[in-house]
């Protein structure tokens, strides 16, 4: 009995390690891929961006999706600005309340493919937003109060780097 046992768990070892050996690398090489411990994590499991669980901004403000949620019309924004000093973020699990620290305007009127850019931190955390105009209300519109941006959002903490892109309102 000791013995089936024994030669099952070798099976599944050498099975395991095959695999291993069959994946392929950057370079498009295959070769055994060692890990010792923890799974070794990548950037984007270090700066997990979801979507916001308690949001404070309600009325006007900038609400950014990514892209298929925006599609979808699913309620979960991913970063939220009150259009005034402050932002909201879900980063690693936490919702975090960011403070601007920088914003630059459109130079002229606000058209399609206009671009204006914030800059949002908190503590070891900057968020820099580039907005590019993607829809605007037609002036004979009344009920229209919302201009519709593309975003590319970029993170930044001790040194680590994570870039997301979304789309989205911005009004009241």
């Amino acid at each position: 009995m000791l013995q089936r046992f024994t030669i099952v768990v070798l099976v599944m070892i050498l099975v395991s390690a095959s695999a291993s050996c069959n994946q392929h690398s950057k370079n498009n090489q295959y070769g055994m891929k060692f890990s010792i411990g923890a799974a070794a994590s990548t950037p984007n499991d270090r700066l997990k961006v979801g979507p916001i669980k308690d949001p404070f901004i309600l009325g006007c403000g900038c609400y950014l999706k990514l892209p298929d949620d925006f599609k979808q019309e699913n309620d979960s924004d991913i970063f939220e600005t009150d259009l005034d000093e402050s932002a909201q973020m879900n980063i690693d699990g936490k919702d975090i309340i960011l403070k601007l620290v920088r914003r630059e305007d459109p130079k002229g009127k606000t058209k399609v493919g206009s671009t204006r850019s914030e800059v949002y931190a908190s503590g070891n955390i900057v968020v820099s937003v580039e907005y590019i105009v993607k829809k605007i209300c037609n002036p004979k519109d009344e009920d229209c109060e919302d201009t519709v941006y593309s975003a590319n959002i970029t993170i930044t903490r001790n040194g680590i780097e994570r870039k997301i892109r979304a789309l989205g309102p911005c009004g009241c």
